[in-house]
């Protein structure tokens, strides 16, 4: 087979985004709606949220559901330890995202609610980073067989309650800092 010349995948590429935006206007309105226009926030945590909140942000945009909801745990895991690092909480180093959730209720970053919502999060990742057997009761084929859910869709589901629980916690300190704009109302 010959190799595509640069004009030809651009060709390609150009067809493929037309073919994907009316889907692609669909996630961004969801997106939109979850965390509004402006680039608004600044995190705890270091860069690694910010870039990661990005990814998640396009991933969803682009219809990779799938990273949605691993990207997200990254976003929290990484503020969570950025806010106890800051609270020289030197016992929570290497602690994992359950034990941090555990302890942000336990000290009153979250609300019950959002702990629900961020364990949550943790059960929908767990059964596509960590492989069980078919059928197992968290494998993510015997829940899309229980629900009657094609697969696809139950990719989206999870992704769109990931997007919803993120948003939740980064519109309110101390998950996100408004930037001067959007303090001064601009």
């Amino acid at each position: 087979m010959a190799r595509m010349t640069d004009d030809e995948i651009l060709t390609w590429l150009e067809s493929d985004e037309a073919g994907s935006r009316p889907y692609r206007v669909q996630r961004m309105r969801f997106l939109l709606d979850r965390f509004g226009q402006s680039g608004y926030m600044l995190f705890f945590g270091g860069v690694v949220p910010l870039h990661a909140y990005e990814e998640m942000r396009l991933a969803y945009l682009n219809g990779l559901y799938i990273c949605c909801v691993v990207v997200s745990q990254i976003i929290i895991e990484h503020m969570l330890a950025g806010l106890f690092e800051m609270a020289n909480r030197t016992d929570l180093q290497r602690a994992g995202f359950q034990r941090l959730t555990e302890e942000a209720l336990a000290e009153g970053y979250i609300s019950q609610e959002e702990f629900d919502g961020l364990d949550q999060i943790r059960r929908l990742r767990n059964p596509y980073t960590h492989s069980k057997p078919m059928m197992h009761k968290t494998c993510f084929i015997r829940r899309a067989a229980e629900t009657g859910t094609h697969h696809t869709e139950l990719f989206k589901q999870d992704a769109e309650t990931t997007l919803t629980v993120v948003s939740g916690l980064l519109a309110r300190y101390p998950f996100s800092f408004p930037d001067e704009e959007s303090s001064n109302g601009q």
